[in-house]
């Protein structure tokens, strides 16, 4: 499949998006340019660029899927308070202590916390 304006557009978002955008937040970008632009295709071209390897899909429990630029090996952390995910650096797990007989196709590793602005909003003053 082609690059339509909307798929062009909806890439640019998610690859200049600070952090792991939702479906929710790539489409309230997206109708910026294009007024009438419809959740599912949205999806759809979230789809195709995920599929495609363009993006990555990140699906966290209990939180709605995420999408990153990153496409290079690497891990995430979760804040337990407000939900907020940042990429770490890939831990390099030693898959090699896994059984001889699985074949690994992939992996995800979340990490979680309560970031550094959770943390400081429940500080209490001296």
């Amino acid at each position: 499949m082609g690059m339509t304006k909307q798929r062009a557009a909806i890439l640019s978002i998610v690859r200049n998006f600070n952090g792991h955008p939702t479906v929710e937040d790539i489409h309230a970008l997206a109708k910026e340019r294009f007024a009438h632009i419809g959740t599912g295709t949205v999806y759809r071209n979230l789809n195709i660029l995920s599929d495609g390897g363009t993006i990555r899909r990140v699906q966290i429990p209990n939180q709605p899927v995420r999408y990153d630029k990153m496409l290079s090996e690497h891990e995430h952390i979760v804040c337990v308070k407000c939900g907020g995910v940042a990429d770490i650096p890939s831990l390099e797990l030693d898959l090699g202590k896994l059984p001889a007989d699985v074949d690994v196709l992939s992996h995800s590793l979340f990490v979680y916390c309560i970031c550094k602005d959770c943390l400081k909003q429940n500080r209490r003053p001296d």
